[in-house]
């Protein structure tokens, strides 16, 4: 897990664990780490399909002009 340095508060309630206050950082951290990795994995995945779009097509336009040019076979 990321280290996230923390301000003490001394008007803390004592009613409150002290865990809930980490989890609720670690959350934000969770949250920030999505928020990061989240467009770029779908950045990679649009490149990704429009890669593999653009090959079928072009391997579809070479299969038919090579069936142009050899109108007997």
């Amino acid at each position: 897990m990321s280290h996230v340095l923390v301000r003490v508060v001394e008007d803390v309630d004592p009613w409150i664990p002290a865990s809930d206050s980490v989890l609720a950082v670690d959350g934000l951290a969770v949250i920030g780490t999505i928020g990061f990795f989240g467009p770029a994995a779908a950045l990679l995945a649009i490149v990704t399909v429009a890669v593999i779009r653009d090959r079928r097509l072009v391997a579809r336009d070479n299969e038919e002009a090579e069936q142009r040019e050899n109108p007997l076979d």
